[in-house]
């Protein structure tokens, strides 16, 4: 049944990069609009140039004032958010949440035995504790079956059984 594990995989990946959403197919989530800096050493994607707020129309490359008066930027404003530094990186392609920004978690997700044939998991604690932050965040399961899912998974596995049995029987 490890083929009806590595089918849902691909199903719940497409499901949550391609279309945004939970395991009770609607949308994941809202990107955080409130207002961030984002450090260019961080940034995923197209990098982009460290600059400040707005002022009288232009973005600043050096601290106007305080203690880091004179300094560059280290890091880029973005008034609009988190939305905002996906939508500017060309990492918002579905103006909604899809959990994808590096590609990271999704591509080390992997298949693993367990005392019920197979599921889909994480080697890396680090990921497996981001799924579950994810689910407490947005307060839906996201790493799970779909009904229709379950459903796609039930049949696959009967058509691999009544193959197996049907070439036995031969």
């Amino acid at each position: 049944m490890r083929t009806v594990a590595f089918t849902h995989m691909a199903e719940m990946r497409e499901r949550i990069q391609q279309r945004g959403e939970s395991a009770q197919q609607d949308g994941i989530g809202e990107y955080s609009s409130t207002p961030i800096y984002v450090s260019v050493d961080d940034m995923v994607g197209r990098k982009l140039q460290p600059a400040g707020k707005q002022f009288k129309g232009k973005r600043r490359k050096v601290f106007a004032g305080g203690k880091k008066a004179g300094q560059p930027h280290a890091s880029r404003y973005f008034a609009r958010g988190y939305e905002g530094y996906k939508t500017e990186i060309g990492r918002n392609m579905l103006g909604k949440v899809n959990l994808t920004l590096s590609g990271q978690m999704m591509n080390q997700m992997r298949i693993f035995p367990t005392s019920k044939g197979w599921g889909t998991g994480w080697t890396n604690s680090e990921l497996t504790e981001r799924a579950y932050g994810f689910h407490k965040k947005y307060g839906k399961i996201i790493f799970g079956a779909s009904p229709s899912e379950r459903r796609r998974a039930t049949k696959l596995a009967a058509k691999l059984t009544a193959d197996a049995i049907s070439k036995k029987t031969n």
